[in-house]
């Protein structure tokens, strides 16, 4: 492959952030070096590097910057026409990001069954097709809803963005819908919320 010879300038998130610790997890797991010095943060103590805020300055400041090399979610990066990484994943696989290679990630991946405590990793998945950088999203509500309406019209949201909203609306917002095992679980902890 033909490179350009032009300096490399990393442009990372400078405010806190779950793209960051993404990020910085997929590092520390394959690196023991990044682990022990910089490790798995939300604001990580970056070691070079320019700073934007939020995913959007990141994709600017990729797209305005020759040279430039950054971190942003995959629908920034496909509805921001930026170019991005294949990359070797734990069983050794050179793998695009799409749909389908976060699907494999998550499919194969294992889920608490604590309905109060849904957190996972499905940073460097061994599984086959997996994309090694893919991390779920997470929406946090409160268990005791302290508006007896606005609950029920949140609990209606969630129950349509966990059946009818994983068909197309995740997709074309560059996420990938979940496996039918977690959705299960997501529909179970939501009846729990009053």
């Amino acid at each position: 492959m033909s490179l350009p010879s032009d300096p490399i300038q990393p442009v990372q998130r400078s405010d806190s952030s779950g793209t960051s610790y993404a990020f910085t997890s997929y590092l520390s797991a394959i690196s023991p070096t990044w682990a022990s010095q910089v490790g798995a943060s939300k604001a990580p103590a970056w070691p070079t590097g320019t700073g934007a805020t939020g995913s959007s300055g990141v994709a600017a400041a990729v797209q305005q910057t020759k040279g430039a090399i950054g971190y942003v979610e995959y629908g920034y990066a496909t509805q921001g026409h930026i170019p991005f990484a294949s990359m070797k994943n734990a069983s050794g696989q050179i793998v695009a990001p799409s749909t389908a290679s976060t699907n494999a990630a998550s499919a194969a991946a294992t889920y608490p069954t604590d309905l109060t405590h849904l957190t996972f990793s499905l940073v460097n998945s061994t599984a086959s097709g997996a994309y090694p950088l893919v991390t779920p999203t997470y929406i946090l509500i409160a268990q005791t809803q302290k508006d007896a309406a606005a609950g029920s019209a949140l609990k209606g949201w969630l129950e349509w963005d966990l059946a009818s909203g994983q068909q197309n609306e995740v997709t074309s917002l560059g996420y990938a819908p979940l496996p039918s095992k977690l959705i299960s679980l997501d529909m179970a902890a939501l009846k729990t919320v009053h």
